[in-house]
């Protein structure tokens, strides 16, 4: 079963560019990951501003990347599937996109939280975030309020159950930047 949330486009067009990036979870540690993410998030930029004219979303496209990356590393719960970074270049916009398996737990979780981000105002959310900072949460959506209020990203998720495992669930987040 797939539940779809937000802005999110299950068949992409045909991209003018495309990077698909797989990392194998069960060989390092996930503090031994975090620590290469930026470096994967900043190669991704780069790559891709070669193709934009507006070389100012390249930090856009960085931040983006890299806080997908991060969410999709630290929610995984499944270390015989590879955790995916998939970034697309469209005639009009980035897609960047972060695909990691989790538990039911952390999905109930990311689904109050996306239900939160789509019927709620996004700046009033993360001026409350901000201001509670001090409070220790797993789940604070910090990142995403940032991509929707500072980047002016639209954003949407997949959810689907794993045909293997009952327990377990894909998550896919997706990121849409306008180019032009």
């Amino acid at each position: 079963m797939s539940r779809i949330y937000g802005n999110f486009i299950e068949h992409l067009p045909q991209a003018r560019e495309s990077l698909e990036l797989g990392f194998g979870v069960h060989y390092h540690s996930n503090k031994e990951r975090w620590e290469n993410n930026f470096i994967v998030a900043q190669f991704c930029s780069n790559y891709f501003a070669t193709f934009l004219l507006n070389k100012q979303l390249r930090y856009s496209i960085q931040y983006i990347a890299n806080e997908l990356l991060e969410n999709a590393i630290k929610f995984n719960k499944d270390s015989k599937q590879h955790i995916n970074l998939n970034l697309y270049l469209l005639d009009d916009k980035m897609i960047i996109s972060a695909v990691n398996t989790t538990d039911k737990l952390s999905c109930i979780k990311l689904q109050e939280l996306v239900q939160k981000i789509l019927t709620d105002d996004p700046l009033t959310m993360y001026i409350e975030q901000v201001k509670s900072s001090t409070e220790v949460s797993n789940i604070s959506g910090l990142g995403l309020l940032t991509i929707l209020n500072d980047h002016g990203a639209e954003l949407g998720w997949e959810i689907q159950d794993c045909t293997d495992e009952k327990e377990l669930l894909q998550v896919k987040t997706m990121a849409q930047l306008n180019i032009e």
